[in-house]
Formats: structure tokens, C-alpha cells, sequence
């Protein structure tokens, strides 16, 4: 798989130098006072972007403060959480009432697959929320990550079904396995920094069988690399570094996400002065590589199919067809800070996003 992986991922190489942008920025939206029906929206496809429109928008009540992040919907759609600071927020979609916030370390979020809990990950403990009854919250402590540099989980998956949950680290890099009843089934340490390599960016698969991180390297390798592992058994599928790629002194990674199918699509600076976002479209199948003109890209999703979500520091979104030669941006306007996290909502007709403004705004296209 690793050799195939590689050879297949130099073969398609595509530069863009001219984008057409079209913004679709509208009137201020003021929230509804009645909930909305997401199914009443279409599915949002490479035909249809140009017809995206902020459909609702959550604001921050007098009680809350700092960032959104981590947006996130149950696979029966019935559940939308996210965090806003250290408070942790759920909201049931058939009725658009808050169900549960808690003031917690809400770090990263993730529901099991019968959307029975909702998880959290923090520093030293991991938090699982029943969904029913009185939302009881079963705890239990992860102490620190598999190395002597403490940092939080970077991202936590279920796994195998709803018998595992998955946490991923930087800095020195590692991962830990555990039993929904908080017995530690297996840690890696990765084993890099402080004088080595350093991880900066750790991301899991929404099935939670692929590890992508980001390697630290620079100066010796001019930048930083991906790295590609399988949870289990551990195994490494691909190193990357993409500097024969672009033909560059230097590779910087920045935003990396993982749909659903394996696709993986990160964000370079190259040389410091440009960037270009990669796919990796189904491990082991193909690459394309395009360049783009955004600045400052903070985060990125990709849903199939083949439509790219991109959000940057001056808090705009822009949706484009993905891996397409000469693509048209489409700006969506309406968020007054930094893009935090994006996400699709899984087979329905909604984009979300998260921002620096304390802010939760969808995105979609009326039927």
C-alpha cells in the first residue's frame, strides 16, 4: 500500500494561477425565532454553489465569552454540538433547543456512531455524555499524553464501532486507545522533540482508523511533512514532504482535514510565498495539486462530492469545486473574525462554521 500510495500521489500535478471569485455576501442576518429545518435545504454539490446563502446563525447570549470551535452533528441528525469558550453546548435539531451547556473543558468533540454520546477530550480526562435522561456525564482521567510534554489531545474519534475511543497528541507525538469504560487498551509514543522533530498539527479520520499528523522539520527538510499511520494494527501508510511536488525550498503545512473516505487535503505555504492546497482523494488512488491566491487559510473540509470548504483569518469562507483545473471561488460573507473550524453536515444540505466573532453560522440552499 505504502509504495503504491506514492507513486500514485506524484503522478498528478495541476497549477492554477487564475481564480474567479464570486462573493455571496447578503443583508446582516438577525436569528430566526423559529427553529429551521435543515431537510428543507438541498444538498450542496459542485452545480449549486453559486446559490449558498447563510440560512441561520447562532449568537453568543450575555453569559458567553470567547471563540466557537469544534461544530459537530450526530449521524441520525438529531443532535448539533459545539464549544464556545470552555462551555460546552448541544443542541437538539428537531426541536433548535439547547439541551445541555456545561461549563467543562469541551476541547475537541465527537458523537459515537448511535448517537447515544456525545465525547469530549481534554488535557487529563475524557468526558462522555449520555444522551437521554439527565445527559449524565461519565468521566474518567487520561493523565498525560504518551510522552513528558504535557499538551491536550489534538482530536478524538470513536473507534470499531462504538468499543473504542481514540486520542491523538502533538508536540513529541502519540496516540492512545481506550475502552468506553476508560481502561487504556494501548498507547504509542512517537518520539519526537524536543531536539527532534516536533508534531504541530494531529488529525484522526472520521472512522478513526487513519492518523494524519504534521511533522515540524525545518530547517533539515525544509519545512514540515505529513505522516499517515493506521490505528491498528500500526503501521505507517505515507511520509510526504511535497517538496519535489512544487519544486520548492520550503513546504509549510498548514490546515489538514479527513473526510469520511480517506480523502485528505492539507494547506501549503510554499517558500513562504504562496499557497496551494493538496488532495490526497482516496488513499492509494490519486493526487491533485492546485495553486490559489487565498491568504491566510485557518482551516479547511472537504465533503463529497468534490466540493472544498476553506476558511481564513479575515473571517471569510469560500466553497469551490474541488480538484478542477480552473475552479470559481464563491465567498461567503457574514462572519466579522478568524474562521476557527468548519464541518458538513453528513448527507444533508448544511454548512457550518465556527469564528473568533463568538458566532455559530449555516450555510445552504433553500428547496
Amino acid at each position: 500500500m505504502r509504495s503504491t500510495f506514492r507513486s500514485i500521489v506524484l503522478m498528478t500535478v495541476i497549477v492554477v494561477s487564475v481564480w474567479g471569485i464570486v462573493s455571496l455576501s447578503g443583508s446582516p442576518y438577525v436569528e430566526s425565532q423559529e427553529p429551521f429545518r435543515l431537510e428543507n435545504y438541498a444538498q450542496i454539490t459542485p452545480e449549486n454553489l453559486s446559490e449558498v446563502t447563510q440560512i441561520y446563525q447562532l449568537s453568543p447570549t450575555a453569559e458567553d465569552t470567547g471563540i466557537t470551535y469544534s461544530p459537530i452533528f450526530s449521524s441520525n441528525f438529531q443532535w448539533f454540538a459545539y464549544s464556545h469558550g470552555s462551555k460546552l453546548k448541544l443542541i437538539n435539531i428537531r426541536d433548535w433547543r439547547y439541551h445541555l451547556q456545561a461549563e467543562s473543558c469541551s476541547g475537541d468533540l465527537v458523537f459515537d456512531y448511535h448517537s447515544q454520546h456525545l465525547i469530549s477530550a481534554c488535557s487529563y480526562e475524557i468526558h462522555r455524555w449520555e444522551l437521554s435522561g439527565d445527559f449524565r456525564r461519565f468521566s474518567f482521567e487520561t493523565g498525560t499524553p504518551p510522552s513528558e510534554e504535557l499538551t491536550s489531545p489534538m482530536d478524538v474519534q470513536v473507534f470499531r464501532g462504538n468499543e473504542e475511543i481514540v486520542t491523538v497528541y502533538g508536540a513529541r507525538g502519540g496516540i492512545k486507545r481506550w475502552a468506553y469504560d476508560g481502561e487504556l487498551i494501548e498507547e504509542t509514543d512517537y518520539g519526537f522533540g524536543p531536539d527532534l522533530p516536533t508534531v504541530q498539527n494531529s488529525v484522526l479520520s472520521p472512522n478513526g482508523d487513519l492518523h494524519v499528523y504534521v511533522l515540524m522539520d525545518a530547517p533539515n527538510r525544509g519545512g514540515s511533512s505529513l505522516h499517515m499511520r493506521q490505528v491498528s494494527p500500526f503501521e505507517i501508510i505515507a511520509d510526504l514532504t511535497f517538496l519535489d511536488i512544487v519544486d520548492a525550498e520550503s513546504v509549510f503545512i498548514g490546515a489538514v482535514a479527513v473526510d469520511i473516505t480517506s480523502t485528505v487535503v492539507v494547506n501549503l505555504d510554499v517558500n513562504r510565498e504562496g499557497e496551494i492546497i493538496v488532495f490526497v482523494s482516496g488513499i492509494g488512488t490519486r493526487g491533485t495539486y492546485f495553486m490559489h491566491d487565498i491568504n491566510i487559510v485557518t482551516t479547511i473540509e472537504y465533503s463529497a462530492p468534490d466540493v472544498l470548504a476553506v476558511g481564513t483569518g479575515s473571517g471569510e469562507i469560500y466553497i469551490m469545486q474541488a480538484q478542477q483545473s480552473y475552479p470559481t471561488l464563491y465567498r461567503l460573507e457574514g462572519h466579522t473574525a478568524r474562521i476557527t473550524d468548519l464541518a458538513f453536515a453528513p448527507g444533508r444540505g448544511a454548512l457550518v462554521s465556527t469564528s473568533e466573532d463568538g458566532t455559530v453560522r449555516f450555510w445552504g440552499i433553500a428547496e
